[in-house]
């Protein structure tokens, strides 16, 4: 009885950490923030509530395979302890794979209709338009133009064409994982950078980014330019 308990408990809270998901996800109401939102929280938040239901389901395994052998006596406890155990791991380890190597491609996907889903002017109430990288420069200062040369931020410059309203939405994309080009998982991460060549006020710098990618082991090894250091501001800029 004690097992079915715990059961129930396990299951109850996998379902309770998911309405905590989706209810903080409802009371956001910018899109951009829904995307930082969604990067940030949802593998983690389904990893447990996930991990709390294939405990809860294990338990509930024991508890009816006692109840199906009537038992009174060690053994038969014993018994239901290793299958379920066994089951368990079995199944947890499939979750844990799939949250590893095939469900970054899928936060992916939501993380793009987030992104460019059509914004609505607030001056005139209809959709504004998306600008393209040819176009949106001119709206960037220095700083936002040397972020998505280095890979660090994107921004998304929307315009209103008829008022002229606009706002700029950035997007922290240097923890995304990328596809590997050997596997084509979404399991490749940028996990170290060195300095190469420290840039001066004359000249650029070069600095060097390693990835490896967690399920097939493949490395490489991508150059980023370092703009020269601001007269003004003497500080380094990466572009």
């Amino acid at each position: 009885m004690y097992t079915l308990y715990a059961a129930y408990f396990f299951g109850g809270l996998g379902v309770v950490i998911t309405l905590v998901y989706y209810l903080r996800y409802a009371t956001i109401k910018s899109l951009s923030k829904k995307y930082e939102y969604v990067s940030s929280n949802e593998a983690k938040f389904f990893w447990y509530a996930l991990l709390s239901l294939v405990v809860g389901a294990a338990l509930f395994l024991n508890s009816y395979i006692q109840l199906l052998f009537d038992a009174e006596g060690g053994f038969e406890f014993i018994f239901g302890i290793f299958i379920s155990v066994i089951l368990g791991v079995a199944i947890g380890y499939a979750a844990y794979a799939y949250f590893k190597y095939y469900y970054p491609s899928v936060i992916e996907d939501k993380l793009n209709k987030l992104r460019f889903k059509p914004r609505i002017s607030p001056e005139t109430g209809k959709e504004m338009r998306l600008l393209d990288e040819s176009e949106e420069d001119v709206h960037l200062t220095e700083e936002m133009i040397a972020h998505e040369d280095a890979a660090v931020y994107e921004y998304d410059v929307w315009v209103d064409e008829e008022t002229g309203h606009k706002f700029i939405e950035r997007y922290d994309i240097h923890l995304h994982a990328q596809i590997c080009p050997n596997c084509n998982f979404r399991t490749l991460r940028d996990y170290k950078e060195e300095v190469v060549t420290e840039p001066t006020h004359d000249d650029p710098g070069l600095m060097k980014n390693y990835f490896s990618c967690s399920y097939c082991e493949h490395a490489e090894v991508r150059e980023t330019r370092i703009a020269p250091l601001k007269e003004e501001e003497g500080v380094r800029i990466l572009s």
